[in-house]
This record gives C-alpha cells, structure tokens and sequence, in this order.
C-alpha cells in the first residue's frame, strides 16, 4: 500500500490537500499533459474510476438509506444500495440486455417485493389493527384459495410430518 498526498488550488477556498491510499504499486512518475504536475496515480485513479461513479448515480437514483447516527447502519444500507445495483447488472446482462438501460426502480420494487410477501404471507393477522390488516391484503391480492379465507384470518396452520412406523 502507499498512500499519496496532492494539493489543489482552488481559487475559492485557496489550496487543498488530497489523499489517495492505493493498493496499486506506487508510480512514482509525474503527468504534464494538463499542466498541473499531478502524481501518476491520480491520473491513473482519473481514467479507471467510470464505473464507479456509473454504480454511485444508480445507487443515488433510488435508494433505501435513511438518516441515521448509526455508522453501522449507514454502511448497511450502502452494501443494500450497492447490492441491488450489481444483482440488477448481473441479471440483465444474462439476459442479454444492456444493463445501462434496465430500469433500476422497477428491478428494485421487483426485488424488495419478492423478498418481503413470503414472510407477509406467513405472517398471523391476529392481533393487528383492521387498518394493518387491509394494507397486507392489498399487497397480496385476492386469495388463491377462496374456501381458505379463515386460514388468512388467524394465524398460519404449518404441515404437520407424518411419522411412519
């Protein structure tokens, strides 16, 4: 590791330090094409850093962070973020699609859904209020089985294993 010290002058608030720790062995040579004489690896950090930013404006787009005090939590929803925006890359690019133009609000609904109604379905309505009640049965629709509609009231009866002798 090596870690790279560069100061920026700015007109505004007049020079400022920039740090770079890098795992990239240490190019020790200086750039003159823009005539600022930055370190290499800044250069190198400039031209290699696209896909980053991309991930970052998708993350930005739609995502699940809130305020929080929490660093922990903060992070957590970063790793979410970041989550949803590969898991959405990798499943349009196995379809052979464009993952620039898959739209990543729809994926992440898809997503978040497929990945809440299994416990909202297994969940007992017993003890919520009516209100509570009528938003769980918008989100999961008419009933499947509409002589079960006692099954969806109370709470959820699980398969019983029978044993044999």
């Amino acid at each position: 590791m090596s870690i790279h010290s560069y100061e920026v002058k700015k007109k505004e608030t007049g020079l400022r330090n920039v740090l770079m720790l890098s795992t990239v062995p240490p190019l020790l040579a200086v750039t003159k094409d823009d005539k600022k004489f930055k370190p290499a690896i800044y250069k190198l950090y400039d031209f290699t850093k696209g896909g980053t930013d991309i991930v970052d404006q998708r993350m930005g787009s739609y995502t699940c962070k809130t305020k929080t005090p929490r660093w922990t939590m903060a992070a957590f929803f970063y790793m979410l973020d970041t989550c949803r925006v590969n898991s959405c890359s990798v499943h349009t690019m196995n379809l052979n699609k464009d993952p620039r133009k898959e739209n990543s609000f729809d994926y992440g609904w898809k997503l978040g859904m497929e990945l809440v109604l299994p416990h909202i379905r297994a969940r007992s309505l017993n003890g919520l209020t009516s209100v509570v009640q009528q938003k769980i049965r918008l989100m999961l629709g008419p009933p499947d089985n509409p002589d079960n509609t006692e099954q969806q009231e109370g709470s959820v009866t699980l398969p019983v294993k029978s044993e044999s002798h």
